[in-house]
């Protein structure tokens, strides 16, 4: 039930209130005044305190106080007195009592009231060592993640390196083609414009174009690593007339759809928009010159734009065979296939980057073709 420290000097008490408690299975230990109590609480522990408050040398209230100055300073502590005055019973409990009796003793009165505040006493202990678990759970938890984040901290500086490294990388291996590759360029101009023999001719066109195409996917290169690392302070944003942008996208794009007859269906709402204009052209162009490759000769291609939700919608819709599950399923990724053919390229990813750089987003999906969806935000 409970460990109860009696301090009273008189023995008949002790003796009274000892036979009552040991038959209700509570554990009893006493002392005759307040130097002993001190003593034995320095190496015992108790649940309960019944203290007499008129004892010879040191009474009741100053034992008290130096209780709650102790170690046992959390074990309530109930005054015993044959007084009824209110100011010693006030006195008790500014002292650090918690409860008071009355002499002489009622039985169900005392054990109710000792029972009480045990029960009070052990809740609090328990609660008291609950919150220390958690507490050395917390600190056994914060420390862990301390470690974890340690780690994740060199992890992505490591990334941010090996990123940085990448792209000086991809500069330089730029570089690097570019710079012969324009020479070979020139002179496949210069042999083009001497060769007569058809067949040469034909072997001279298709190295031209294998030149020009390895050219355009170094200036891809180059592009996507320029975002990658330079994120939105790679853009140059001004205030363009979408209308005026589109057009000169379709009109560098006039021959192709005239050589397979392709019929453009024009509905762009005109809008003014913050946009690169170098880059937010590029992408429109990649998107409307892989829509005029994947279309079959006499198709149509729908450009549309309009406004809503505070974005602006840009969709290119082609009637070609559409885009590959696993592009569909993966997302736009560098060097996964583009378009049907299975080629695989860097013009979609590009395309991306150059749209969520300008704070929008790209979207991709196949409804009797392939759609592509640019969404910009209004301001």
């Amino acid at each position: 039930m409970g460990r109860i420290l009696i301090v009273d000097d008189n023995p008949k008490n002790i003796q009274l209130l000892g036979n009552v408690l040991t038959e209700n299975n509570f554990e009893v230990e006493y002392v005759l005044n307040g130097e002993d109590a001190l003593d034995m609480l320095e190496s015992e522990s108790f649940d309960l305190i019944l203290m007499d408050i008129m004892m010879p040398g040191m009474d009741g209230f100053e034992t008290c106080q130096k209780i709650k100055q102790s170690k046992a300073k959390d074990i309530p502590l109930i005054f015993l007195t044959a007084m009824n005055e209110n100011e010693s019973i006030s006195k008790g409990f500014e002292v650090g009592g918690v409860d008071y009796l009355s002499k002489p003793f009622n039985t169900p009165e005392l054990l109710a009231r000792i029972t009480t505040h045990i029960a009070l006493k052990q809740s609090k202990d328990e609660l008291q060592d609950l919150n220390q678990s958690l507490e050395r759970k917390v600190e056994k938890r914060t420390e862990e993640l301390v470690v974890v984040n340690d780690k994740l901290s060199r992890a992505n500086k490591d990334l941010s390196e090996l990123d940085q490294s990448k792209n000086e990388f991809l500069s330089i291996i730029n570089h690097e083609i570019r710079t012969p590759l324009n020479g070979i360029i020139g002179f496949v101009n210069v042999i083009k414009a001497t060769i007569k023999d058809e067949v040469i001719l034909e072997m001279i066109n298709q190295l031209d174009e294998s030149c020009k195409r390895l050219e355009a996917f170094s200036f891809q290169a180059l592009d996507i690593s320029n975002l990658s690392s330079r994120g939105q302070k790679a853009l140059n944003l001004v205030k363009a007339d979408i209308n005026n942008l589109i057009n000169q996208v379709v009109d560098s794009q006039a021959e192709k759809l005239n050589a397979k007859n392709i019929e453009l269906d024009y509905k762009v709402e005109n809008k003014e928009l913050n946009v690169d204009m170098k880059y937010f052209t590029l992408c429109i162009s990649i998107i409307l010159a892989n829509a005029i490759q994947h279309s079959s000769p006499n198709s149509k291609i729908i450009l549309s734009g309009s406004t809503s939700d505070h974005l602006y919608s840009l969709s290119i819709k082609d009637e070609g065979n559409g885009f590959p599950d696993l592009l569909l399923q993966k997302g736009i990724k560098a060097f996964i296939s583009t378009h049907i053919d299975g080629n695989p390229g860097l013009e979609l990813y590009l395309s991306k980057l150059i749209a969520e750089n300008h704070q929008g987003h790209l979207n991709i999906r196949n409804d009797n073709g392939a759609v592509v969806e640019i969404q910009l935000p209004l301001n």
